[in-house]
């Protein structure tokens, strides 16, 4: 409709019948536009939740393993197997001299 057939047809009334149509037209678009992005925002906070969930699960059952292991230790020690953590200062470690088993028999039977 052209304004001229408007204002002969029905006037200013018409006119912002016609307006408002457009006007409402628009806030319905935008606003389930504003809608869509609001739900494409939470499943991105969602998924990242999700994410943190995943992280600190693993980290509880590294824990949990730890807690374990500790807890086996103890009960070791307790058991009075003669078994402790050792201190530091009295771990002596041992290097080998990478010979292969044949060049260790080898070895024997020159000292023979």
């Amino acid at each position: 409709m052209s304004i001229r057939r408007m204002h002969e047809g029905g006037g200013v009334s018409s006119f912002f019948t016609t307006a408002l149509l457009v006007l409402t037209l628009f806030a319905g678009i935008f606003a389930i536009v504003w809608t869509v992005s609001g739900i494409t925002s939470l499943e991105y906070q969602i998924g990242e939740l999700e994410n943190r969930k995943a992280r600190a699960l693993k980290e509880r059952k590294k824990i949990e393993s730890e807690l374990y292991t500790l807890r086996s230790m103890q009960y070791v020690q307790e058991q009075g197997l003669g078994l402790s953590i050792p201190d530091r200062q009295r771990v002596f470690y041992v290097k080998s001299d990478r010979f292969t088993v044949r060049q260790a028999v080898d070895r024997n039977k020159g000292e023979q």
